[in-house]
């Protein structure tokens, strides 16, 4: 059974949390008014305006980075005090910390530069700043992430998970307020087609420039407000005033004996035991899963509005469906410390499935002529998987860095990011695939709840991620499943 005793003891500081939380709040900015608006710059180039495998290679880009640098830099970062132990002035930043000030920074300047290119028409420059760009952003994420779980004890990372996901939230509504205030298109017909431009002028500038101001702004905040060495020090008092270890390294040789016999023999490059590897595998096969139903759905949904639905007011549903999630962050980390966050994820994915097959009956059954009875249904399919999805994301990557140790909680989240940036990578081109045989939108719904289906039944057999805090006298405690 899933245990919280040691919660009454622990307070989360909420403050703390949603400064740490400012720079995952200019990623998801950046990343939102990239995605916004990179196509559109490319566009103005004639070798983009009409091959959209090219706008979409350069947009693919990103992902496939992604897979290389977001584990590398988060075992990089954790690796950082020991590359660098002879190097104490830069020490004193911590080791998060280097990453985020150096990313934000040269991202920055990158930006600039890839918007001069676009204004002067200097395609070469423009793609040079953009491959540098998107280097630079992948500098900092598993860092900024990492950064959460090295200054939170465990029984609390759900909340403060709930917390920094509330700001990558904020980050995208600054963004969709930027987009709207500065951004200028126009649309022209070209080969029959109409095809969507950006103006160029200074309000592209002014669009970037806000970015670049809201990111380094935040930077400077962290820089000013986080000691991030010290941050970590608190939580080591706080889990000894509590009687708690957080890492298994922290227990007695006998005890670590005991738990390794208890689950299978001990990994040592990895430092799990069979059991824990076994749960983190079926974790993160259950995260690719459901990345590749949610997204599969959600890629291909302004496109499915406009040619199935023969619709343009897509909007409203996906605002709704915003709303939902914004709402369900924070309860949804309370009720992971109530139920345990294994069951609060299932609770999640059911939550989806039920939304998504909303949308299969839907698709199959109501005329697509009854206006007023899509729309209905159409929002609460994006109430349900909207909500569902928040739940789900507050919890899982918590889980997964709830096995990794003190000395490698990056690594584990670049993993993470490793396999549901696979999953977003390969669901498009899957959908994409499956609509063109098909000839028909409407196949992608059932697509999606089958897999969100197999994400249920792996999360099942997940027996590790959930907080179960380890009391130093209590040897009866260790080597139990977590529920």
């Amino acid at each position: 059974m899933y245990n919280n005793s040691s919660n009454s003891v622990l307070k989360l500081n909420i403050g703390r949390t949603f400064i740490i939380g400012l720079a995952f709040m200019s990623i998801c900015l950046f990343w939102e008014v990239y995605d916004a608006v990179m196509p559109l710059f490319l566009r103005n180039f004639p070798a983009f305006a009409q091959n959209k495998t090219l706008v979409g290679v350069i947009m693919a880009l990103d992902n496939v980075l992604a897979l290389v640098l977001l584990p590398y830099m988060g075992k990089l970062s954790d690796d950082f005090p020991k590359i660098f132990k002879n190097h104490p002035k830069l020490l004193k930043l911590g080791k998060r910390m280097p990453f985020i000030i150096c990313g934000t920074v040269l991202a920055a300047i990158a930006l600039m530069l890839v918007t001069l290119g676009h204004e002067t028409q200097n395609l070469l420059l423009m793609l040079i700043s953009t491959a540098f760009l998107l280097v630079f952003m992948s500098l900092y994420r598993s860092p900024a992430v990492a950064f959460m779980p090295d200054v939170t004890p465990k029984p609390l990372r759900s909340k403060a998970n709930a917390i920094i996901n509330v700001m990558g939230v904020v980050g995208g509504v600054l963004s969709m307020g930027f987009t709207w205030i500065f951004l200028k298109t126009r649309t022209q017909t070209i080969g029959g087609e109409d095809v969507k431009f950006v103006e160029f002028g200074a309000q592209n500038w002014g669009l970037m420039l806000t970015v670049i101001g809201v990111m380094l702004l935040a930077l400077v905040i962290m820089i000013l407000t986080i000691r991030e060495n010290k941050f970590v020090e608190e939580k080591k008092k706080l889990l000894v005033q509590a009687g708690l270890v957080e890492d298994e390294e922290d227990l007695s040789e006998e005890q670590r004996k005991l738990i390794a016999q208890k689950e299978g023999g001990r990994f040592k490059k990895l430092g799990l035991t069979k059991a824990q590897l076994i749960s983190l595998i079926l974790l993160l096969s259950a995260a690719f899963l459901w990345f590749m139903a949610y997204n599969g759905a959600k890629t291909f949904y302004s496109t499915f509005y406009y040619e199935f639905l023969n619709r343009e007011d897509f909007q409203l549903p996906l605002i709704i469906g915003q709303a939902a999630g914004f709402l369900a962050f924070v309860p949804a980390g309370i009720l992971g410390s109530k139920i345990g966050r294994k069951n609060t994820v299932l609770t999640g994915i059911a939550i989806c499935i039920l939304g998504l097959l909303i949308a299969c009956i839907m698709v199959f059954t109501v005329p697509r002529t009854n206006i007023n009875l899509v729309n209905i249904l159409m929002v609460l399919v994006f109430i349900f998987v909207g909500t569902g999805w928040a739940t789900i994301n507050v919890h899982s990557y918590v889980m997964s860095v709830e096995m990794a140790s003190k000395h490698n909680t990056g690594a584990f989240t670049g993993l993470y990011y490793s396999f549901t940036m696979t999953a977003q990578i390969l669901t498009p081109i899957i959908v994409g695939a499956i609509t063109d045989i098909s000839n028909s939108f409407k196949y992608m719904f059932p697509y999606s709840t089958g897999l969100m289906i197999l994400a249920f039944i792996v999360m099942l057999f997940v027996r590790h991620g959930d907080s179960k805090p380890l009391r130093q006298k209590a040897v009866e405690l260790l080597g139990q499943d977590d529920n």
